[in-house]
Parts: structure tokens; sequence; C-alpha cells
């Protein structure tokens, strides 16, 4: 218990479909399980929030990447 994993989502949308991605990514992470590193599942997860960021320097390129793409 205590335990939190934090995940951060680089994408590249229609600025129309934002809302959709954000939503599916979501509920992606809502439904999902969490395979340890020991190979067992656990049912625990609990999704907690979302939120936009910002797009970090060390992205730039990335970000870039997926726009081009």
């Amino acid at each position: 218990m205590g335990d939190e994993v934090r995940v951060r989502t680089l994408f590249a949308v229609e600025p129309g479909l934002e809302d959709t991605v954000r939503h599916g990514i979501d509920q992606a992470l809502a439904g999902g399980r969490l395979v340890g590193p020991d190979g067992q599942t656990s049912d625990g997860t609990h999704f907690r929030s979302s939120q936009p960021g910002v797009i970090q320097n060390n992205e730039m390129d990335k970000a870039q990447r997926l726009i081009c793409s």
C-alpha cells in the first residue's frame, strides 16, 4: 500500500479530437491491470486522475516526430 505509479503520455492529435483521445486514454488506464516486474498481476489498481501537462524540453524531439507523422 502507498505505492503510486505515474504515467505520462505524449500524443499528437488534431485539436478537435483532443478530448476524445484524452477520454480514451483515461478509460484504458482506469480499466487496466498492473503487471509487476515479478509477472504478478495486481487487481487492486485504482485510477486517480489525469490532467494536461506541458511538453518538457527533453520531449521536444519526440513531440515533433509525433506531429510530423
